[in-house]
């Protein structure tokens, strides 16, 4: 194959081999190879100690149950019924949860996800009602219209007969106020992960299995 190349490719294979064999050779480097060299070694010292730290940094895991008796769960424990929640027990730690006022799930909920009352975070029932027609909505979220290209031209809804046909593009809105703990976990480089939270749709950051 030497032959079959013209001398200019020949000097450029040439010039090919010694800088890979100067890899070897520190006297034969350029400085600027060597530079990236060292600055890649040093990344990849540094992501090595990221991981190795991120390995051993203590990680919470947090179950909650929805509605479920405390002093059940200890009668079940200690009858031997539920091996896996007296394993966790011992492991880690099961404790009473003080409820919410009203004691209502999306209003406990809520006050967990944000630390706050029903007085900050805006819910107090399943339900709510709007004040001009008294008619019932979900309490923590409510659809919302938003405009499409057919809704700018005829308006949110088609009346054909008795029918009516929607135009505007569906949403949905969340009515919960305060920030929840996740974000603000997140905002602190806390990595979190969130699964199946109630009382939180649309969900947000996380949250979001």
């Amino acid at each position: 194959m030497e032959e079959l190349l013209v001398p200019e490719r020949q000097e450029e294979r040439g010039r090919l081999v010694r800088s890979i064999g100067g890899l070897s050779h520190p006297e034969r480097t350029p400085r600027r190879l060597r530079s990236l060299r060292s600055a890649l070694a040093l990344l990849a010292v540094a992501a090595a100690t990221l991981f190795a730290a991120e390995a051993h940094a203590k990680k919470v895991i947090v179950l909650g149950f929805d509605g479920l008796d405390p002093d059940m769960i200890r009668e079940m424990v200690d009858a031997g019924r539920l091996p896996n929640m007296a394993a966790m027990a011992k492991t880690g730690t099961l404790a009473d949860l003080g409820t919410s006022i009203p004691p209502q799930s999306p209003v406990a909920w809520s006050n967990f996800i944000t630390g706050l009352d029903s007085g900050g975070h805006g819910i107090f029932d399943f339900l709510h009602r709007h004040p001009d027609t008294m008619i019932p909505y979900l309490s923590t979220s409510e659809p919302t219209n938003e405009p499409s290209v057919l809704s700018r031209v005829l308006g949110d809804e088609l009346k054909v007969g008795k029918y009516q046909i929607p135009l505007a593009n569906g949403g949905y809105a969340l009515l919960r106020h305060g920030k929840p703990f996740w974000e603000t976990l997140e905002e602190n480089g806390v990595r979190t992960m969130i699964i199946r939270m109630p009382a939180n749709f649309p969900v947000t950051g996380t949250a979001s299995f």
